[in-house]
């Protein structure tokens, strides 16, 4: 039975649903009380069903003119109602009732006994269909299409999803950091975080981490393109990649037929990894064998990794850059495809360029340009400085100056200065953020006039694409535009009294490797107003940023310059030193 508390609840939606009156919350209310409570229910019904006879009874009982009565011979209809088996004998049955209706015209459908059960059915099905969608499971809608899916038409010519052959997934995304993908027309961007085989990722900058089921770890920095071509490996068309392969306990090697852990070092699992390097399956896509070895190829070459960890670059002309951070690679130019290749090891790093049958080693100083992101970046704070932070008034600001003046094209720039706050600004707060301006006092300064404040701040081994700036002025009058290094960036709408109430502007892209410049456009006086008075003008910043942080990402300081002679020739039968 329900309590008196919800009785009373639902009556009062009752009320406002037969009134028209009912908002989405007082509907999902209502629904929530009758799902759960069959008492509820009950008194929903009778009470729907009293509505629509009360209806009935007043459409019955609207009187008629004398005029139109003369014209009218009664026909004595009794109304006898259909047995209602739920109804409580508190709700009494209406009493028989005698109409006259026009005999010559139809009767009038609104407001008639037909149109108001037609309006309680329909609130009857409206609520039956909430019910039904308050019960669905979660995956009923996946398998409503899957269903509707599997009987596509596959006579008219249209192939069933069904009928096409499932992806094989061979990995998993698992690490993004600052992605932007291609904007080529023909591109889809991936979704979720399976990789299928044949899949390729375009990247116009950023980082994406694949990880193998085999274990192996790609890291991708954009611009670059590859494409998931087997189980063990991809094509690297462009761009930067770092591969790190299981090795010791995580690489299981097949010996005598059976299956055991090589707890050894990166160099001996190489050596044992170096004889298999010739199995036919290993560039396969699905092979079979317990641990095919890990394969890139390249416009320009093929690069088999022997354990543990590697990077590759390969430029728009197909040029490959090769280098080992710890173990041994294999590299064999695609000019030179009956040639066992050359064996890399720590440090070492070679070129191979297109329509070349040669491999050609870089020094130390030649490869420094081609660095490597080995880790996937952590995201931490960027220095920036928020105006008049530590300082007395009358200071001058280190970190922000006045660069220009819209009035003084001769304008030489200089350090903004912390003032004393206007009586109708927010006091001044050192540890948090204080006004800056052209002098202190404040200054009173001519209307009509665009001062230029600037800040400046570095980013270090960080991904551009991943950087954020978040801010909040004050300002005496008005911010006309904010640009990040030159690239005007959104303006938060706002008066031109902006010194009261902080307003919020977020910058994402635009950022650079090294300096980057802040600007911010102060207009003093009001809008297209300039009345040749002075008002005070001031700017007030709040900031605080983050960046995706490399880390370590360059080799070794110490690269040998390789000497000995390879005792791999080449199809010009010529050696390397």
């Amino acid at each position: 039975m329900m309590s008196t508390s919800h009785s009373d609840e639902l009556n009062l939606l009752l009320v406002a649903l037969t009134d028209s009156e009912i908002d989405r919350r007082q509907f999902t209310r209502l629904q929530t009380l009758l799902s759960q409570d069959p008492d509820a229910q009950a008194y929903f019904r009778r009470y729907m069903r009293l509505c629509a006879l009360l209806e009935f009874e007043r459409a019955a009982a609207e009187p008629v003119s004398p005029d139109a009565a003369n014209e009218l011979h009664p026909i004595g209809a009794a109304i006898e109602l259909p047995r209602q088996v739920e109804m409580e004998s508190a709700i009494p049955s209406p009493l028989p009732s005698v109409f006259h209706s026009r005999a010559p015209s139809s009767p009038d459908f609104v407001g008639g006994p037909v149109f108001s059960y037609m309006v309680a059915t329909v609130f009857m099905c409206l609520l039956l269909f909430g019910f039904w969608l308050y019960k669905l499971p979660p995956d009923r809608g996946s398998s409503i299409a899957s269903n509707e899916n599997s009987r596509r038409s596959t006579t008219s010519g249209e192939e069933s999803i069904h009928d096409r052959p499932a992806p094989v997934v061979v990995g998993r995304i698992t690490g993004i950091a600052g992605a932007k993908w291609s904007d080529e027309p023909n591109y889809i961007a991936p979704l979720g975080v399976g990789v299928a085989l044949g899949r390729q990722y375009k990247l116009k900058s950023g980082l994406l981490e694949i990880t193998y089921d085999s274990g192996a770890k790609v890291i991708l920095e954009g611009p670059c393109s590859y494409e998931v071509d087997s189980a063990a490996g991809g094509y690297l068309a462009l761009g930067k990649l770092v591969a790190r392969v299981a090795s010791d306990n995580s690489r299981r090697l097949t010996a005598s037929g059976n299956n055991t852990v090589m707890a050894q070092t990166p160099e001996a699992v190489s050596l044992r990894l170096l004889s298999e390097s010739t199995n036919p399956q290993i560039h396969s896509p699905l092979a079979t064998n317990p641990s095919p070895l890990f394969t890139v190829r390249t416009p320009t070459a093929v690069v088999t990794d022997l354990g543990t960890e590697f990077g590759i670059v390969v430029g728009e002309d197909g040029n490959t850059i090769s280098h080992v951070f710890a173990g041994m690679v294999k590299v064999k130019s695609l000019a030179g495809a009956s040639l066992e290749g050359l064996i890399l090891h720590t440090n070492e790093s070679v070129s191979v360029g297109p329509n070349s049958e040669q491999i050609i080693d870089l020094g130390r100083e030649e490869f420094r340009d081609a660095t490597f992101t080995r880790r996937m970046p952590r995201r931490a704070a960027i220095k920036v400085f928020s105006t008049g932070v530590g300082l007395n008034e009358g200071d001058y600001d280190p970190h922000w100056q006045i660069v220009a003046r819209s009035d003084e094209p001769d304008f030489k720039p200089r350090l903004a200065m912390v003032t004393a706050s206007h009586m109708y600004w927010p006091y001044n707060l050192p540890t948090q953020s204080q006004w800056i301006s052209i002098a202190d006092g404040p200054p009173e300064l001519p209307d009509g006039v665009t001062f230029t404040f600037r800040t400046t701040f570095q980013l270090s081994n960080v991904l551009p694409a991943g950087c954020s700036l978040r801010g909040r002025f004050l300002v005496d009058n008005h911010v006309g535009a904010i640009r990040l290094n030159g690239k005007e960036c959104s303006v938060p709408k706002h008066d031109f009294e902006a010194f009261a109430e902080y307003n919020d502007f977020e910058i994402a892209d635009g950022f650079v490797e090294g300096t980057n410049v802040l600007e911010i456009d102060v207009y003093n006086g009001r809008q297209e107003i300039v009345s040749g008075e002075t008002t005070g003008m001031a700017l007030r910043v709040e900031l605080q940023g983050t960046a995706l942080h490399k880390g370590s990402d360059s080799p070794p300081a110490s690269h040998p310059k390789r000497t000995e002679k390879i005792d791999t020739t080449y199809g010009n039968g010529g050696a390397m030193e």
